[in-house]
This record gives C-alpha cells, structure tokens and sequence, in this order.
C-alpha cells in the first residue's frame, strides 16, 4: 500500500528522493564537494572545519534538527546504495532508574532502530567523484589533515562528545535561552 511502500521504496524514502535537491549531481556538475549539516553540531563543525583548515572548498547546507532529515534520507537511503554512518551518532542509554522500572522494556531490535537513527545522521558529504562520505570522521580524513588517532576517536565520539552535547543542550535549551538557540539555528548557513 501507499502509506508503507511505493515501487519498492517507503512513502518517506519517496517523499525524500523526489523532494529534495539531489546534492550528489551537484557535487558531480560543480566538482565541489556538498557537505549537510546541523550547523552547531560539534560533530558536523569537526568536517567542515576540517575542509576550511585544509583549503579545500566546499558548499554547506545547514538545516535544523528534523528539518535535515528529508536532504539526508535523500542522500543515504533513497538511492540505489545505502550510505549508513559507522560512528558519529546518538544511542539512547537507559539511566539507572529506568533500568529496573517495572516499566522498562528491553528493545528486541537495537540493531534496527541504531540504523534508523544513522540513517539520519549527519554531517554527510557527497564528493565530485560520486563517492559519500557517511560521518564526520571520513569527511576529516579526506581532508587532507593528518588522521586522528583510533584510541582518541572511540573517546570523542563514545564519551566526550555525547557528554558535551548534553551539557550544551541543557543551557542552550532552556526557554530562557531562546535567543541563543535562535541564533545557532538560524544564522550564518542553510536556507
């Protein structure tokens, strides 16, 4: 049926592939690498300031948190090829509390569901040579800096980053804040 599949594909994956400006034939047209990012993602400021470091152009297209989930989907999921990112994203971890709440429920597909969320991760590069580049650690290694260490790389994706971002959105969410995470959301890329 419509709602779940359309020729083959999810009503999302659809809706992404014929709404979305196809960001892999413009790298192809321009020779310049398109990088999508959620602008004040540390994660995504890692590849872009990667490029700018190295000289290397590139165009960025910064979107909002669920506003960047059709351009991805586009990229990663709705070709012929899936482009899943291997590092770089957000796992739900349960707290102490909710780990023995009579409530709790173990997920039966973690595997599953840490796909989906890859499935949107960004940052994500589409080169010239048609090549994705799927998290923002290939997108540094393409730049031409030197390579970061493995030990270092498990450390900033697996506990420092995760522990940043929370602290981060703690403050920058608060409505108190509100012109802070205005700002962030809205000024200096994207639309």
């Amino acid at each position: 049926d419509l709602v779940h599949n359309y020729n083959g594909m999810s009503w999302i994956l659809w809706i992404a592939k014929h709404t979305q400006p196809n960001i892999r034939k413009r790298a192809s047209t321009t020779g310049v690498p398109q990088l999508i990012v959620i602008p004040y993602s540390h994660f995504c400021e890692l590849a872009s300031w990667s490029f700018d470091l190295s000289g290397k152009p590139c165009e960025t297209y910064g979107y909002a948190p669920g506003q960047h989930i059709l351009p991805v989907l586009a990229v990663r999921r709705a070709g012929p090829q899936s482009f899943i990112s291997s590092s770089s994203f957000v796992e739900t971890v349960a707290t102490d509390d909710q780990k023995g709440s009579k409530d709790s429920k173990p997920d039966s597909k973690p595997d599953s569901k840490a796909k989906k969320a890859r499935s949107t991760a960004v940052p994500l590069m589409a080169m010239p040579d048609g090549r994705i580049l799927s998290d923002s650690w290939e997108i540094a290694n393409e730049s031409g800096l030197p390579k970061i260490d493995e030990k270092a790389l498990v450390i900033y994706d697996q506990e420092l980053g995760p522990l940043v971002r929370q602290f981060a959105y703690y403050f920058l969410l608060k409505p108190s804040n509100r012109k802070a995470w205005d700002g962030l959301v809205t000024s200096g890329r994207g639309w």
